[in-house]
């Protein structure tokens, strides 16, 4: 029976990692996975939870973050920074926009 949480550190090469959270997702798909990086939130937030992440936790925020980032992701959730939920939000309403001046 496969673990609940996966919690993914994205260490100094992150392809391998990438690769690693896509056979998750791929044959766990009940398994939520929460990545833990040093790498730019920018650069990586967005794709991982693209790939199936169900949150990304930057190194950079307060040790503390990690333990609430598990409890949410545990009871169903996704878990994101502040700064990622902003990105996030910013590229879906370009989107949304895109979509509208399209049709």
């Amino acid at each position: 029976m496969p673990a609940d949480i996966l919690l993914l550190d994205l260490t100094l090469s992150p392809t391998h990692e990438l690769d690693a959270l896509r056979t998750v997702a791929e044959r766990f798909p009940t398994v939520r996975v929460l990545v833990l990086s040093s790498h730019s939130e920018a650069r990586f937030g967005i794709p991982v939870l693209k790939l199936g992440a169900a949150g990304y936790i930057p190194k950079s925020l307060a040790a503390d973050v990690v333990p609430k980032a598990i409890r949410k992701v545990h009871g169903g959730g996704r878990y994101l920074s502040e700064s990622l939920a902003k990105s996030s939000r910013t590229r879906c309403l370009r989107r949304s926009r895109g979509r509208r001046t399209s049709a």
